[in-house]
């Protein structure tokens, strides 16, 4: 993922040595050189209703929030791995809550977008870099 010079936000596979029945796994991990950077993303206009649908869909309590259970629930159905999932998790839910808002949804949601399409983003604000051309909606099944 694509940050800033004052940024460094690296995904490396690591080949782990464990002693269970599982010796050799790999595992992704991030490593920052930051605490913790606050990615933000406004969907535009002609998006703004899809985001919105879809959080009105994974809110099934009406709450305004989604608390971890419910956006595992949801967002599992993007097909991404699970330790992605965790690591989508920790770049939306910031500053830290436990929750997400819609405004975290949308940054959950379009990092999902931008991994299942294999991009990177240029910034904090998940922007794609000029000439990289369209992408996919994000989908969930």
């Amino acid at each position: 993922l694509a940050e800033p010079p004052s940024q460094l936000l690296t995904y490396t596979w690591k080949t782990k040595q464990t002693a269970n029945l599982y010796p050799r796994t790999i595992k992704q991990t991030v490593t920052s050189t930051m605490a913790s950077p606050q990615y933000s993303y406004a969907p535009p206009p002609n998006e703004l209703p899809y985001y919105n649908a879809l959080f009105t869909t994974a809110d099934k309590q009406s709450s305004g929030y989604l608390s971890g259970p419910s956006a595992v629930e949801f967002l599992s159905l993007s097909k991404l791995p699970v330790d992605l999932l965790k690591q989508i998790w920790t770049m939306a839910d910031q500053p830290a809550s436990n929750t997400l808002d819609p405004s975290k949804f949308h940054v959950a949601v379009r990092l999902i977008q931008l991994f299942q399409n294999g991009k990177k983003p240029v910034d904090l604000a998940l922007n794609l870099g000029e000439g990289e051309g369209a992408v996919r909606p994000p989908f969930f099944e």
